[in-house]
C-alpha cells in the first residue's frame, strides 16, 4: 500500500510546485499601465528633459530585474522609444566594419548577459578615444532609439546622445 501511495503523493506535490503561488493570469512582468512600466518602476509624471532626468533608472534595480528589463527593451522597443534610460554595467566593444559600444549587464548568477548599445555624440569612430577602456565598469545615460543599418532590414536599438560615468560598481 505504501508503495502505491508514495508515487501519488509525489505527483500531487509536483503538481503543486508547478502551479506556483500566483493567481490566474498573472505574468512574471506586469503589463504596462498608464503610470507604470513593465517592471513597476514609475515614470515621471511631468518629464523635464534636462540632462540629469531619466525616465527609467535601471541602476536602482537588482541584477535579475535589470537583466529582465533589458530583455523587455529588446522585445518591445516601441514602449521605450524616446525615453531616457540609465543603466550600469561593463563596457564591451564589438568591431564589425565600425565599432559598437555596449553596456553589458548580467543576471544574479552571472551566467547570462545582455548588452545595450550606446553612442556618444554622432556615434562615429572619430571619437573612439572619448570612450573608456573595454571591461571598465560604467553607468550610461541616454535616449532610447531604434534604427536600421544601411542594406539591412533588421531593427536595432541603442541609447543615443549617451553620457558615461566610469568606476561605478554594479
Amino acid at each position: 500500500m505504501k508503495k502505491c501511495l508514495m508515487p501519488v503523493i509525489g505527483l500531487i506535490c509536483s503538481l503543486g510546485l508547478l502551479s506556483g503561488c500566483g493567481r490566474a493570469g498573472a505574468s512574471a512582468l506586469p503589463v504596462s499601465k498608464k503610470a507604470e512600466t513593465v517592471t513597476g518602476v514609475k515614470e515621471k509624471k511631468k518629464p523635464s528633459k534636462s540632462r540629469r532626468d531619466v525616465d527609467y533608472d535601471l541602476t536602482e534595480m537588482g541584477s535579475d530585474m535589470v537583466y529582465a528589463y533589458v530583455f523587455q527593451m529588446m522585445n518591445d522597443p516601441k514602449t521605450f522609444e524616446g525615453k531616457r534610460i540609465k543603466i550600469a554595467g561593463e563596457l564591451q566593444v564589438v568591431r564589425d566594419r565600425k565599432r559598437y559600444y555596449y553596456c553589458v549587464v548580467k543576471d544574479a548568477l552571472a551566467c547570462c548577459s545582455n548588452g545595450v548599445e550606446f553612442v556618444c555624440g554622432k556615434g562615429d569612430d572619430k571619437n573612439a578615444k572619448a570612450y573608456p577602456k573595454e571591461k571598465t565598469d560604467i553607468t550610461v545615460t541616454g535616449t532610447y532609439e531604434t534604427y536600421k543599418e544601411k542594406g539591412s532590414d533588421s531593427l536595432y536599438c541603442r541609447l543615443k546622445d549617451a553620457t558615461i560615468e566610469t568606476g561605478v560598481k554594479q
